[in-house]
């Protein structure tokens, strides 16, 4: 394709002639390249259209009368029909340096697709595939949190299908590669980052195969405990363990009496358990008291406070009901039925299991939340932790239960983002955080409390932690099912295909302009049985692309491992 700067010249926009073209050759968002003197000018073909008397329908015909010994002029004047294309210079370069489009453009420089980018490669530049359109590789610029000072916050959405997931662990495995002290917590809700870092299913590529560093992965319960008391203390309450000593669900502060009495109970058996297996003398003790936490709980311990409450039976129902001698006998007499206690024993024992550290495998929130706080202040080798909650999606208690995993999980890292700013200005935490299925935790609607708790909570997380060093990468399907807040925070945005028309279509429209459309909607779809290749097509804007800083780049993701691998490991 060959052409020529011809019609209406603005500061960001111009108008070009063809004057070679083949017929059917594919134009709409193709890069081009304007020779302007000494400025190469790269910029995007954002729409055309057929004129049938270019003469008539341009003023700027009295210009061409008076150069017509122009070669150029001659050639121009003997069209009577033409295609013209809409521009969109997008950025200009001399001698390899960016410059301001501050200039206006030659009318009947020679517009040419892009052929090559100018662009030097430097330690932090990683390839996800193709600029849209062209055999040239698009750059991005990967750099970790510490060395930016800031983290960045990624937004990644896509019909299914579209190759979000596969995109994503491109990505990750860029930046593990590029910045091996970077950390990484991914929330794994699918199951396919577990199963890439583990080299099961089929799928493009293995992270296991690339990955440097160590990789850990939990699937709570199994290998993860909660703690805390408080977050017990809402266990116990949520799972009504109260009922069955005959205290009604609804009277909800009778029950947080009993509930409050029993963990007192606990932390006084702990505490007296401490004592009794000191084995130095107090001399050598230290005068700080260690905390007793949830992670202390035994099913040893906890029997025994139960069994206790038997004979503390009058004791522990005043706890429940203060004025109510009738009610208090009730939950005596349930104390005294086989059938009832086994039953309240039962349930405090399994929410027990959820905060229990000793004689198992298990690691608390802390621990793993901690050891990012390590790396950071040691200068260490970055760690990445999955926590897989696949088995989660059979909804009901199970799915309270993963909120209460998340959300505990993202508290102890926000805490952790703030001590370590506090303790030192110079370092963050140098974390990025992949929430997929973004929805689930952020949703736009939801009439869920916990899940509304949740989405507030990341929400203020979103906002506040970039200065800390924690990133947020949400993937999902739909913009238009999250909160609006995610996506405005989110200076990083891939844009898969599918997202045509409704409430999403708007958003893309307001967030990179009307004409955004036009190019986004040629995206193939991979799974198309007509399509000739599968062929997978985003949209990226945001401070890793180095083309534009302005507006997104289009490309074409690597159609194979052995290409993306040669790409950015050769």
């Amino acid at each position: 394709m060959r052409g020529i700067v011809f019609g209406e010249i603005r500061p960001f926009r111009v108008q070009a002639l063809l004057t070679d073209y083949q017929e059917g050759e594919a134009i709409l968002g193709r890069l081009v390249q304007i020779k302007n003197g000494d400025k190469l000018i790269i910029g995007r073909v954002v729409d055309f259209h057929r004129l049938s008397d270019l003469l008539k329908d341009y003023d700027q015909a009295k210009h061409f009368d008076k150069r017509k010994e122009s070669m150029t002029t001659q050639a121009l004047l003997s069209f009577r029909e033409g295609i013209v294309l809409e521009i969109d210079l997008i950025t200009a370069l001399s001698g390899g340096v960016r410059v301001p489009l501050n200039f206006p453009v030659k009318l009947l420089s020679e517009v040419e697709f892009l052929e090559e980018f100018p662009f030097e490669r430097s330690a932090h530049t990683g390839y996800l595939g193709y600029f849209w359109g062209t055999d040239i590789k698009a750059p991005l610029i990967l750099q970790d949190f510490q060395t930016l000072k800031e983290a960045y916050h990624f937004f990644v959405a896509g019909q299914t299908g579209s190759g979000k997931s596969t995109l994503v662990q491109m990505l990750l495995a860029l930046y593990n590669k590029l910045n091996p002290r970077m950390n990484f917590l991914i929330l794994d809700t699918v199951g396919e980052f577990t199963a890439s870092f583990k080299g099961e299913r089929e799928l493009f590529f293995h992270l296991k195969d690339v990955w440097q560093g160590s990789v850990e992965i939990y699937t709570p319960p199994e290998n993860l405990a909660l703690e805390g008391w408080e977050l017990f203390k809402e266990l116990c309450l949520e799972n009504e363990i109260m009922k069955h000593l005959d205290v009604p669900v609804k009277s909800v502060d009778n029950a947080k009496g009993g509930i409050d009495y029993l963990v007192a109970k606990l932390i006084e058996s702990i505490e007296k358990e401490r004592e009794k297996n000191k084995k130095l003398p107090n001399l050598f003790q230290s005068n700080q008291r260690e905390q007793i936490t949830t992670g202390d709980l035994t099913h040893e311990i906890v029997d025994a406070v139960i069994s206790k409450l038997k004979h503390d039976n009058d004791e522990f129902a005043k706890s429940v009901y203060k004025r109510d001698d009738k009610a208090r006998e009730r939950v005596k007499a349930a104390l005294e039925s086989q059938d009832k206690f086994s039953k309240f024993s039962k349930a405090l024992q399994e929410i027990v299991r959820l905060f229990t550290v000793a004689g198992t495998n298990k690691k608390t929130i802390k621990d793993v939340v901690g050891g990012f706080l390590k790396s950071a202040l040691e200068g260490n080798s970055g760690r990445c932790v999955v926590l897989d909650f696949t088995l989660y999606k059979a909804g009901g208690n199970l799915l309270g239960l993963r909120s209460k995993y998340v959300r505990e999980t993202l508290r102890h890292l926000y805490n952790a983002g703030i001590d370590l700013y506090r303790q030192s200005g110079n370092l963050n935490l140098n974390t990025l955080v992949v929430l997929e299925e973004a929805h689930n935790y952020v949703p736009r609607k939801t009439d869920e409390k916990e899940t509304n708790t949740l989405s507030d909570e990341i929400v203020k997380y979103f906002i506040e932690t970039r200065k800390f060093g924690i990133g947020w990468m949400c993937i999902t399907t739909r913009p238009s099912n999250v909160r609006r807040d995610v996506f405005d925070h989110s200076r990083v945005k891939f844009i898969g295909m599918g997202l045509t028309s409704g409430p999403d279509a708007e958003l893309l429209k307001e967030a990179f302009g009307s004409e955004f459309l036009n190019t986004y909607r040629l995206f193939p779809d991979p799974s198309d049985p007509l399509s000739p290749k599968k062929e997978v097509c985003f949209a990226i804007a945001g401070p890793i692309t180095i083309l534009s800083r302005q507006s997104p780049d289009f490309i074409t993701v690597f159609s194979s491992k052995e290409e993306f691998l040669k790409a950015n490991w050769e």
